[in-house]
């Protein structure tokens, strides 16, 4: 550069400078902006149209196992699931192990009802109670589904049903009725296998072939020419496999067989597993990683939650209150499923009491329905999608959401003559005579003095409360009505 180019360029700059406010500082360099993104609202499916995801949808489990004596199945005059699991013969009669429910259906809009003749109402006439084996009876279940907006039920069908004739009579019946009832009534519908019996009642062999000519009965694959309103999700029809665990019957291996077997068929799958299947111990005494794999290979995941906490503490479960629970597992079972790219469907449950087979255990307080809003409001507030609520029509545990009689209303739960209730290493028996016991936590006591009552809704609701808060909780989840930590007020 020549001497005058450099004399030039200096006094250019000079120039330049004294342009400048010396006052003037620079704001901060800001990245280009980018779109915001648009999260699509969670809607439900118009009337009329299929059930292409769970997103959006409060899904119920569905027992469909009551029977009665005289309603025409195979179980003749015994009454199954009403009836007691101590001993054999059963007995359905009042008093602690002498029956197998804890609440009492409203049987007011039912065309079929079977006297209960052993119990005793408060106005001295004896309860009426329903058999899952009347087409009517599902049929009115899926009607009040569709009233309340409850999006509809996961079909639960049991291993130890499978091979047992009696047993899937019952089941095939309740099945039928319900298929034909999710048309009616344009309500989701879906299978849920559990592996209880597994190994011990039927093979996994048996167990799959189950599954495969009820989806070829029903036409699962093809909704145009069966189940119209079965539920799909990413794209295929879902499958539910529960009590997915380890034990002396049945391995992790034995559902990953099963898991692989319903993929190859065309399903997507949801699982259901124990509580702690993310970091072990508590009911995963068994190492986690093929779990975690299983896990991986599945599309949703609702661990059972049931009876892990409670609303306020008092009931001394595992977990201890909700909202602990909620910061020391379900945040971190979201966690890491979002990270392993499986969806969350979290267990929401009413209530639950099973102590007329279970005097050891405590009851889990219903709190008005406190107790249910607030595990939808927490896992709508989570960001989850989709809510299991176990279940629709539990009597035996006490979880059921449907028509059930008021606390003032329950049949008394005294036997008419003293009698023994005896636990001895983790089994319930009863005697006519006091049984010496010895050991830790064995004991022997008059039924009497354990002072044990059906479970009831509270007199203060109408006994369809819990069928409208579940209607509620899916538009909360749908953001059809506002999120809140309050359950609404109903009008």
């Amino acid at each position: 550069m020549t001497p005058l180019s450099i004399m030039l360029l200096n006094i250019a700059i000079m120039a330049s400078c004294d342009a400048v406010d010396d006052d003037y500082i620079p704001g901060p360099i800001m990245p280009p902006e980018t779109p915001e993104e648009i999260v699509p609202p969670i809607t439900n499916p118009q009337e009329g149209e299929m059930y292409d995801s769970y997103h959006g949808l409060v899904m119920c489990g569905y027992q469909g196992w009551f029977a009665c004596s005289g309603d025409g199945s195979q179980y003749g005059s015994s009454w199954p699931h009403y009836s007691d699991k101590w001993h054999f013969p059963r007995i359905f009669q009042p008093g602690v192990g002498r029956n197998g429910v804890d609440l009492w259906p409203d049987v007011t809009e039912y065309e079929i009802t079977y006297e209960a003749s052993a119990f005793t109402l408060p106005d001295g006439t004896a309860p009426r109670i329903f058999s899952s084996y009347d087409e009517s009876t599902v049929n009115l279940h899926f009607k009040w589904m569709k009233e309340y907006g409850i999006s509809g039920v996961f079909m639960q069908r049991f291993a130890s049903q499978v091979n047992n004739p009696v047993a899937k009579e019952l089941s095939d019946k309740v099945l039928a009725s319900a298929m034909k009832a999710s048309n009616q009534y344009d309500r989701a519908i879906c299978m849920m296998y559990d592996l209880v019996g597994l190994g011990s009642e039927c093979s996994v062999d048996v167990f799959i072939e189950d599954i495969r000519k009820v989806s070829q009965q029903y036409n699962l694959f093809d909704r145009e020419a069966g189940q119209k309103y079965y539920l799909y999700h990413n794209g295929k029809p879902l499958i539910a496999l529960v009590s997915v665990d380890e034990n002396i019957n049945y391995t992790i291996a034995d559902a990953q067989k099963i898991t692989d077997a319903c993929q190859e068929m065309g399903f997507s799958v949801m699982i259901s597993c124990p509580t702690y299947w993310r970091k072990g111990g508590g009911d995963v005494p068994f190492g986690t990683a093929a779990l975690h794999a299983l896990i991986r290979d599945c599309d949703i995941l609702t661990p059972w939650y049931v009876g892990r906490y409670d609303h306020d503490g008092t009931a001394g479960a595992h977990g201890g209150k909700f909202s602990v629970f909620k910061e020391q597992v379900v945040k971190g079972d979201k966690q890491w499923l979002d990270q392993n790219g499986v969806e969350f469907a979290p267990l929401c449950f009413a209530g639950y009491s099973d102590r007329n087979q279970h005097p050891n255990n405590k009851v889990f307080k219903r709190a008005g329905g406190d107790f249910f809003w607030s595990q939808v409001y927490n896992s709508v507030e989570l960001g989850c999608k989709m809510i299991y609520v176990a279940m629709f029509d539990e009597m035996d545990e006490g979880t059921a959401i449907f028509k059930c009689l008021r606390q003032s209303e329950v049949p008394s739960n005294e036997y008419w003559n003293e009698y023994y209730v005896v636990f001895k290493d983790g089994v319930y028996s009863r005697s006519t005579v006091p049984v010496e016991v010895t050991g830790n936590g064995n004991w022997c006591r008059k039924a009497s003095e354990l002072g044990i009552t059906f479970t009831g809704i509270e007199d203060n609701l109408q006994s369809d409360h819990y069928l409208w808060l579940a209607g509620q909780a899916g538009k909360m989840l749908r953001r059809e009505i506002p999120l809140s930590a309050k359950q609404p007020v109903r009008q």
